[in-house]
């Protein structure tokens, strides 16, 4: 359940992860993923068997066609834009398999340098540099005219560089310049601007001799004030601040002026129901219209057809316009075969009824029913909503059914994966009521060059409750130990219910990895390290990263002590292990239990999150009313007074016509979706993109990350990833829009991750964790 999340939220791992570690926390990544994300990655399979993602390069062409990575065929008609690809041109797209045994088919081929209208060497030259063009740093000293970003780029700084927005040097200003090489070999900053910018409107909580704050974080001098006007305590004030840091604040005011007009903007937004609220209030029976309640099909095998009725009837005292019924789903098992106007009571399905084209009115006491038909396709629960449309009014019905397959029965689970089951339940039962020894810590993976980062608080163990360990090894009904699973899900529930969802996944994962278990093995030196051969390590069966523990102990030594091992170097096969150096002395080839853990420093992350996850609010976690609100993108515009309502079909257009976007191959739905993110109106709730592979989530994303990082100067994009492919392929999506410096935009990997894996154009963006202080301060972060 929690596995993708899991990736993302422990890219940091730390030395807190052990229930004995120290106040110093070290950052790195338990993400496990290994795949190389360069351009010329295979391509990516989709969940589904028949359809996939193309991430690849052509390797074969002919005179209407080729192939992508030597196995994907493609024609000419399938290449979007004028241009057709050439040998080695990274293309992406969506590629088909006609049947199991066929081969695959790409029904759309998109040339990666045509999204951003890339043309001519100098182009790609630009594009594909590798070294810094820019850098984030903090104005370490400034006098005068000259000063040091970072303790070591020297930059000057005159009085006819200060441009519109009034910003002049400050020691501990966050900024950004780009830097070049001196005849002398020594580093320059040049255009030197404010890293982050916020423009808003507060109040002065403080006004002393020479300084002041506003709003109690942001703090000024009066040679920034418009004119060599003072401002006075509570006086209302416009600033524009930078990010800054000043004794206890983090924002430095480069402007402040008096407030002169009240701007109250209006926004005339009609409150909406959330979806939840949406279909209990289209389910329930309106204007004396009755829909009958009955619309399980039951159990229908793959095969059959099975039919029903539905039936309605006005009960009121007024005539009700009939118009239509649907399903608004595109793909579904059901369909309606006819409605039909009841002529008579009793009269039910005769040849006499009306069968209905049209609209109709439905006059009190009068009755229709609708015929449908499920022809079932896919195993499954079917459950799909049916529309009645009247004039005035809708009104709709869960059609639902259990489709089975006779056949399903008869696949059964593999004795020996059976077997492999017990072996690891009974390995996690000896593990848990075994005797506690004492332990002999071994030697962690050194990180030369990483300075310790000490965080305000600890991240706290989150341990599994005990009874409910021991209610998985009795057996027993967990729900009888934790009630709140079988409870409904609510906000006062929320963080109680996924803590014991958290604690079962734990120990379910407990379970699975004394599968890989090894008993009497030994080790055999390799340089300063031992080596163990682990069967399956190639297909990550058992999972091991860098900095990983294992516990080796002697066969039938229960009273001895236990051994961590850490893993330092992996290879095909072998994993090279640190341990105490008494136990490599001593070391003679004789064999041992090796029980292996998996990091939870994960897990405990997601405990913290669901933890603090209450503190959003009820609005947010369990939303039961939309309140749009005013646009982010119009907000900052003074001169506009009014806002139209988000249901403005008109407005909407205007806006997406109005927008330049940096992608010039993006259609209307992705241009609507980027401006919906933009304007923010539904905020806090999040916007979720989807769609199957190939409709250009990836694109829309891309250009959404680029217009927030240019329309709203005060903004911060973290985008999460569950693996270093996905991670890079936005990275360098972003990097050949031509849009970023390297000051804008950092991508974060791990400490155990192989610089070789890393495309050549995300690597000036790279940071792995040496400078992570600073690196938590650039506008766009990758990870």
């Amino acid at each position: 359940m929690f596995s993708v999340l899991s990736k993302v939220v422990d890219y940091f791992w730390t030395e807190e992860e052990e229930e004995n570690s120290n106040d110093s926390h070290l950052i790195t990544s338990n993400s496990q993923t290994h795949g190389n994300g360069a351009t010329n990655n295979k391509s990516v399979s989709d969940t589904s068997a028949k359809s996939k993602s193309i991430d690849g390069k052509v390797s074969h062409l002919y005179n209407t066609h080729g192939l992508i990575d030597k196995e994907i065929y493609f024609s000419f008609d399938a290449v979007h834009g004028d241009k057709y690809p050439k040998v080695g041109d990274h293309v992406t797209g969506v590629a088909k398999q006609q049947h199991s045994d066929g081969g695959w088919h790409a029904e759309q081929v998109i040339l990666c340098t045509d999204f951003w209208d890339q043309d001519g060497d100098a182009d790609e030259e630009q594009i594909d540099q590798t070294e810094p063009d820019a850098v984030v740093g903090v104005v370490t000293h400034f006098k005068g005219t000259e000063g040091y970003i970072n303790d070591y780029i020297r930059f000057t700084f005159q009085q006819s560089d200060i441009g519109e927005d009034n910003y002049f040097p400050c020691n501990g200003d966050y900024v950004t310049a780009d830097i070049v090489k001196t005849e002398e070999g020594q580093t320059e900053g040049r255009n030197v601007q404010p890293l982050r910018v916020e423009q808003r409107e507060g109040k002065v909580t403080g006004a002393l001799q020479n300084h002041g704050y506003i709003d109690g974080e942001i703090f000024f001098s009066y040679s920034v004030c418009k004119e060599g006007w003072h401002p006075q305590q509570w006086d209302k004030v416009k600033v524009v601040a930078m990010e800054s840091v000043q004794g206890r604040n983090n924002w430095r005011a480069i402007s402040v002026e008096p407030v002169t007009t009240s701007y109250t903007p209006s926004a005339r937004f009609l409150v909406s129901p959330t979806k939840s609220s949406f279909l209990e209030d289209l389910q329930r029976d309106k204007n004396g219209i009755v829909v009958s309640m009955k619309n399980d099909c039951g159990d229908v095998k793959i095969g059959e057809t099975k039919k029903m009725v539905i039936w309605i009837e006005n009960k009121g005292r007024s005539p009700q316009l009939f118009q239509r019924c649907h399903f608004p789903a595109e793909v579904t098992q059901l369909r309606v075969e006819s409605v039909k106007l009841l002529r008579e009571h009793g009269a039910m399905m005769t040849m006499g009824n009306q069968a209905i084209s049209g609209d109709i009115t439905l006059y009190p006491a009068a009755s229709l029913y609708i015929n449908i038909v499920l022809e079932p396709r896919s195993v499954g629960l079917e459950k799909q909503l049916l529309i009645f449309t009247f004039k005035d009014f809708r009104i709709g019905r869960y059609i639902t059914a259990n489709i089975q397959d006779e056949y399903s029965n008869l696949v059964t689970s593999d004795p020996q994966y059976q077997q492999q089951n017990r072996n690891a339940m009974s390995r996690y039962r000896t593990t848990v009521n075994g005797p506690a020894g004492w332990t002999v810590p071994g030697e962690r993976p050194s990180r030369v060059g990483w300075r310790k980062l000490y965080l305000p608080s600890r991240l706290p163990m989150f341990p599994v409750p005990e009874r409910l360990r021991e209610c998985i090894l009795e057996g027993d009904d967990v729900e009888d130990v934790i009630p709140v699973l079988d409870q409904e899900l609510d906000y006062k529930n929320y963080t109680a219910r996924f803590k014991a969802l958290l604690h079962l996944e734990e120990i379910q994962m407990d379970i699975d990895i004394r599968e890989f278990d090894l008993e009497r093995v030994s080790f055999r030196p390799i340089r300063e390290f031992l080596a163990l051969r682990v069967p399956g390590l190639a297909e990550g069966r058992p999972s091991l990263l860098i900095g990983d523990k294992i516990i080796v102990t002697e066969p039938g030594d229960s009273s001895g002590p236990a051994y961590e091992g850490y893993v330092h170097e992996l290879m095909s096969e072998d994993v090279l292990l640190k341990f105490n150096q008494d136990f490599h002395s001593t070391n003679n080839g004789k064999d041992f239990n090796v029980v292996f853990t998996f990091n939870r420093a994960p897990l405990r992350r997601c405990q913290q999150a669901v933890t603090f996850a209450v503190n959003l609010g009820e609005n947010v976690l369990f939303p039961t009313m939309l309140e749009p609100k005013l646009s982010r993108l119009l907000s900052s515009n003074k001169s506009r007074a009014n806002v139209v309502p988000l249901k403005s079909q008109k407005h909407s257009s205007d806006k997406v016509q109005s927008m330049t976007y940096y992608n010039k191959h993006l259609n209307d739905q992705q241009k609507a979706a980027v401006t919906r993110i933009l304007q923010g109106q539904c905020r806090p709730l999040p916007y979720i993109l989807f769609g199957p592979p190939g409709t250009g989530k990836t694109m829309t994303v891309v250009e959404t990350i680029i217009q927030v990082l240019k329309k709203m100067p005060s903004s911060r994009i973290l985008a999460c990833t569950p693996s270093n492919s996905a991670a890079d392929l936005i990275a360098e999506r972003i990097h050949r829009s031509r849009q970023v410096k390297t000051s804008d935009m950092v991508r974060l990997n791990a400490a155990q991750r192989n610089e070789e894996t890393v495309p050549d154009c995300v690597k000036p963006y790279c940071c792995y964790g040496n400078d992570l202080d600073l690196a938590s301060h650039y506008r766009v972060e990758i990870v």
